[in-house]
């Protein structure tokens, strides 16, 4: 467990914060919706260059706090996750040169047919072969 977690540990359990794992996953929510607020804020929702605000680091605490909550909650030791996350990113990165997900691509047809045209040309499968 890392130091991080066992001090989310030992302050949740002193003041009794420690719940269900949904409660923390909506807890973290929420505090990434403060984070992203912050940094609409700091460019006056994009009007202007980002200009980081004081209150974003507390944000970000906030946001960490409840991460290491809900790794808890959920029994996942974060310093374990943390490794097996960068040795995907890494893998990736190796693999293909970035170290982003990517979902699975619609199946498009070799042929568009002439009533499906529109949907072809914008890429997409026709919506009757979903």
């Amino acid at each position: 467990m890392s130091d991080w977690q066992r001090r989310v540990v030992v302050f949740s359990r002193r003041h009794d914060l420690l719940g269900e794992p949904s409660t923390h996953a909506l807890d973290l929510l929420s505090e990434v919706g403060e984070v992203a607020k912050e940094l609409l804020l700091g460019s006056d929702y994009g009007r202007r260059p980002l200009q980081i605000r004081p209150e974003l680091a507390g944000e970000l605490g906030d946001a960490l706090y409840s991460l290491l909550a809900l790794m808890e909650a959920c029994n996942v030791d974060a310093s374990s996750a943390l490794d097996t996350a960068l040795g995907k990113y890494e893998q990736r990165l190796a693999e293909r040169g970035d170290a982003g997900s990517r979902g699975v691509e619609p199946e498009r047809p070799s042929e568009c047919q002439p009533e499906c045209q529109k949907e072809c040309q914008r890429g997409e499968a026709p919506s009757d072969r979903l």
